[in-house]
């Protein structure tokens, strides 16, 4: 499904490495690491908080020891630079369905994906349209422009990936 402001593929990757991808990022031992701010637009007040973890950042070298895990992904998607990749994990705060604040990844325009493990009630909100989360699903948009992610209530976490590129 494509949209001036975003494009939508069901079933980006054969099922065996979407499965993969999920079994380690499900596993206990997944390196995840506390964030309490979702955006930097978000009120000190707010109390929504994720976990992450960041295969690469360019601003600071940064490359995890699991960067290999999301390459059937940059395979797929082939950027010719990667500024940004993360996987992000919004619990379940029983608070039901809630959005989070607007925000842009970078303050200048590129590319990005967002690559969704799990199928909950969650969503992406890009303008008004409301992008369900569902397995297996990437979402292609431009992150300068203002987008806002949710927490979910049907199950006990929403879990993606998002790569910053050009």
């Amino acid at each position: 499904m494509t949209n001036k402001n975003y494009t939508i593929i069901d079933d980006f990757l054969p099922e065996e490495e979407h499965k993969k991808i999920l079994e380690v990022m499900s596993d206990t031992g997944f390196d995840w690491h506390l964030a309490d701010k979702i955006t930097i637009e978000q009120d000190d007040k707010d109390i929504f908080f994720y976990l992450c973890h960041v295969f690469y950042n360019q601003t600071s070298l940064f490359q995890s020891n699991l960067f290999e895990l999301i390459f059937p992904l940059l395979k797929k998607i082939d950027p010719k630079a990667l500024v940004r990749a993360k996987a992000n994990l919004y619990l379940n705060q029983g608070l039901g369905v809630k959005e989070h604040a607007s925000h842009t990844d970078y303050p200048f325009p590129h590319k990005g994906a967002l690559y969704s493990l799990n199928t909950c009630d969650g969503y992406t909100k890009i303008g008004e349209e409301k992008i369900p989360s569902v397995a297996n699903r990437i979402i292609f948009f431009d992150p300068s422009e203002h987008h806002c992610s949710t927490s979910c209530s049907d199950t006990k976490t929403r879990m993606n990936i998002n790569i910053n590129y050009f």
